[in-house]
């Protein structure tokens, strides 16, 4: 519906993972690919400096890992209601955001 994002962070994760431990160089044209495909599909958070500082004390505030404080700050400085995410407890709130695991039993979007 146009109103999904994904934050640079969460590129960057996607394409380390797709291409871990892969040598052949067809799998990681695909995994650019994949990439390509998100990139013109969901509107890009950048990780600007402003977001890096707000990490940094999220790690501090809330004891989260620095890479998912990242992704936190993005949506929080950013005006991110919602993030889906898998590494958060289901419907944990931090600041403006609550995070949603897309794999819980009744998950919806709506």
């Amino acid at each position: 519906g146009g109103i999904g994002c994904v934050s640079t962070q969460v590129l960057n994760e996607t394409f380390s993972r797709l291409t871990r431990g892969v040598q052949d160089v067809s799998e990681i044209e695909e995994a650019a690919r994949v990439i390509s495909d998100i990139m013109g599909s969901w509107r890009v958070l950048d990780t600007t400096g402003f977001i890096v500082k707000e990490a940094v004390e999220g790690v501090i505030r809330y004891r989260i890992s620095y890479w998912d404080s990242l992704i936190w700050a993005a949506a929080n400085v950013n005006g991110v209601p919602y993030v889906l995410s898998e590494d958060f407890s289901d419907g944990r709130r931090i600041d403006g955001v609550t995070f949603l695991n897309p794999f819980a039993a009744g998950f919806a979007l709506t």
